[in-house]
């Protein structure tokens, strides 16, 4: 085996030396040097030259993420008493209601004026058909699953909350 590694390292040799070659030796102060190619002069580009990259477009502005969009929650108003008050837009509990935990002298404030016709309440309450609790008012407690009963139906603008 140390026959041909040597055989073989002989005839690399007799190779190298036998083939021209554009390598040259460098060293310094009379020791060997290492073997580096030449380096090949850099020619100027021959024929026309290129003509110039046209400009890139803009950019679109980035927008940023829009948020995401989730069903919307029932508003809960006026955060006072342990009574609360569900009015409906459709009679027998149907639609998004409008939860009232405390009175309110103008519905009209929280979009739910005049637009109720059945409601859901726990405590007594006083619904009136006109703003600041005038006009004709009725003490509703309980479920109510048509307001025509008590003649209120889309006329409710108050509400104020009596107690257990």
């Amino acid at each position: 085996m140390r026959y041909n590694n040597l055989l073989a390292s002989i005839i690399c040799t007799l190779t190298l030396l036998a083939t021209p070659s554009t390598a040259q030796i460098h060293g310094g102060n009379g020791q060997p040097g290492v073997v580096q190619p030449e380096r090949p002069e850099i020619q100027p580009p021959v024929g026309k030259p290129r003509p110039p990259k046209p400009p890139r477009p803009p950019r679109p502005e980035i927008q940023p993420p829009r948020p995401p969009v989730y069903p919307p929650r029932p508003p809960i108003y006026p955060p006072v008493t342990s009574g609360r008050l569900e009015l409906y837009p459709a009679p027998a509990f149907h639609g998004r209601p409008h939860i009232f935990k405390g009175s309110a002298s103008d519905l009209k404030r929280y979009g739910a004026a005049n637009s109720a016709l059945s409601l859901n309440a726990i405590g007594r309450w006083q619904v009136c058909s006109k703003k600041k609790y005038k006009g004709h008012c009725q003490t509703v407690s309980g479920r109510v699953l048509n307001l025509n009963r008590y003649g209120l139906a889309r006329s409710i603008s108050s509400v104020r909350y009596l107690g257990r």
